[in-house]
């Protein structure tokens, strides 16, 4: 036996506890030792050592659980009373929290015991994460979250204290196994350091196998990679150590930490202690309060990419949140005499109104003197190129309609408003004759004031796809006596036909119609199209037709040039 053991033993003999397991062997030779056995606990061995509590009780036992020091002292504290080596129920208790781990999600009765165990952290809730209590009985694990708020408990559980918990109900989230019921609680003694149970991932080959590491307490120093969403009100980034650069090894915080910490990718950072968090095959190294990240080292704030909002407005995007009190209306300097005139910061954006753009010109922005939340300021990497928006608004409508031979269908696009088009805020909606609708979002790109865009079905002929930008068969598949329709911004700007209706044929003719012709815009100096999708379609009224498979015309507008 151990001398851990031994003195352990020796110290619930003396209060009367129970202590292990029954096995009466062990019991037997852990009373034959106890004379000459160095007790961690403050037993007075024969030998003369002083026990670490400093007070000599009856039999050279000091009192048990911190008796001698102020009942409020905080887990942490330089306290006597507080233990420094390992307590709680140890390999028992990890078989006990293993069962729990291991059982099928769902009720459990009988319930499953787990005594001993070291309330290791308690963390908040945050974003859809709930707030509870992280128990563990050995360094390397097994450990289990309960999804309670320890303020709902009685006694409530805090960090340090060794507990028993009866578990009466678990699920399993995000593949992250969580108590969600118990039957009772119990806090045996409080005040311990959990410093013995933390390990140090910053050199583990397989950091990035949850289910080596759920819910276990943890450091670790890495560098942050890409930034990403992390769920409800969370960050992530990839986290890569000296040894591992995994896509399912990562760092989580909350935004607002996050943000506090001035984090960004490239920063070197140390998480922890704080226990694992888990979502499906990902570790998630995860700061719980803005105290569990501790930043060594951030690079110098860059900017990432600049855009025109409107016509006086352009939004700055930076590769770190930046110090508010730091950025100012002289910091950015723009060319094509653009001047700038106030400044708002929003992390790490900012938005800078500007004197009147002309559309479609390309502009550079410089930005200097900016700091980070560090206090780092800009150095290189501080320009970005963006094309300029013009006064008023796109107006796109359609100007040829080509229901051809078999698949050769076709729409024409034409922006005939007063600035250029952003063409991924668009949408073709076709609805069918029976009422089926499908919609098909346009590719990004910028349809300049006047120009075209021809969006084509996937198996059209070959002259006819040699003249298209977009080749995507959802939103041209009509025959028609199906509308068509176009939203940008969630806006309608155009229609072909009468949403609802079911036209027989077509609508029109064989002069002019939409089955097997070729439809183009009469007028050339159209400014809006038909908003009203739900009124009768008459094509004649503003379309002249044309012969079957007629594409002459696509993508130049031929009929409204010289």
């Amino acid at each position: 036996m151990s001398h851990w053991s031994r003195g352990w033993f020796v110290v619930c003999l003396g209060f009367g506890l129970a202590c292990g397991d029954d096995d009466s062997s062990t019991m037997d030779a852990a009373m034959e030792d106890a004379a000459t056995v160095d007790a961690p606990m403050g037993v007075d061995a024969p030998m003369g050592v002083d026990a670490p509590m400093g007070v000599d009780a009856p039999m050279g036992m000091d009192a048990p659980m911190g008796m001698d020091a102020p009942m409020d002292l905080d887990a942490g504290t330089d306290a006597p009373s507080v233990d420094a080596g390992p307590v709680g129920g140890g390999a028992a208790t990890s078989a006990q929290i293993l069962t729990v781990r291991e059982a099928a999600e769902g009720t459990h009765d009988p319930a499953l015991p787990v005594d001993d165990a070291v309330v290791t952290f308690v963390r908040p809730t945050l974003g859809s994460d709930p707030a509870g209590f992280f128990l563990q009985a050995e360094q390397t694990g097994p450990a289990v979250f309960v999804a309670i708020d320890p303020l709902a408990l009685t006694p409530s559980p805090e960090v340090g204290d060794v507990v028993g918990v009866i578990v009466t109900e678990t699920e399993v989230v995000g593949s992250q196994v969580r108590v969600t019921a118990l039957g009772g609680v119990t806090v045996e003694s409080s005040g311990h350091d959990v410093g013995f149970l933390v390990q140090d991932l910053s050199d583990a080959l397989d950091a990035d196998m949850p289910d080596r590491y759920e819910s276990e307490l943890v450091t670790v120093t890495g560098t942050l990679g890409a930034l990403g969403g992390g769920g409800p009100g969370h960050v992530r980034a990839t986290l890569v150590t000296e040894v591992l650069d995994s896509p399912n090894f990562v760092f989580r915080a909350g935004n607002a930490d996050f943000d506090a910490a001035g984090l960004s990718t490239g920063c070197d950072v140390t998480v922890g202690p704080s226990p694992i968090w888990r979502f499906a095959s990902t570790t998630q190294a995860q700061a719980y309060r803005f105290t569990d990240i501790v930043v060594e080292s951030c690079p110098a704030p860059t900017v990432v990419s600049a855009t025109a909002i409107d016509n006086t407005t352009v939004r700055v995007v930076f590769s770190s949140p930046l110090d508010p009190a730091s950025v100012a209306v002289g910091d950015f300097a723009f060319t094509g005499g653009l001047s700038p005139s106030g400044v708002v910061v929003d992390r790490n954006e900012v938005t800078v109104t500007v004197s009147a753009m002309t559309d479609a010109v390309d502009y550079t922005v410089t930005a200097t003197g900016v700091d980070d939340l560090l206090g780092t300021t800009i150095a290189g990497m501080n320009t970005a190129m963006f094309l300029g928006v013009g006064a008023g608004d796109p107006v796109p409508v359609f100007t040829e309609y080509v229901e051809g031979s078999s698949n050769n269908k076709a729409l024409e696009i034409t922006n005939v408003g007063t600035r250029a088009l952003e063409l991924s805020t668009c949408e073709i909606v076709l609805t069918s004759d029976s009422g089926t609708e499908r919609r098909h979002t346009l590719a990004a790109g910028r349809l300049a004031v006047g120009a075209q865009h021809v969006l084509c079905h996937a198996s059209s002929s070959a002259p006819l796809l040699a003249v298209c930008d977009e080749v995507d068969s959802t939103p041209v598949n009509f025959n028609g006596n199906d509308a068509v329709e176009i939203y940008c911004g969630g806006v309608l700007f155009d229609s072909i036909g009468q949403v609802g209706v079911d036209p027989g044929v077509e609508w029109g003719d064989a002069s002019v119609g939409t089955q097997n012709q070729t439809l183009r815009r009469t007028d050339c100096s159209i400014t809006s199209g038909d908003t009203n999708s739900g009124d009768a379609f008459v094509p004649a009224d503003e379309w002249t037709g044309s012969t079957l498979d007629d594409f002459g015309g696509l993508g130049n507008r031929r009929e409204c040039v010289g």
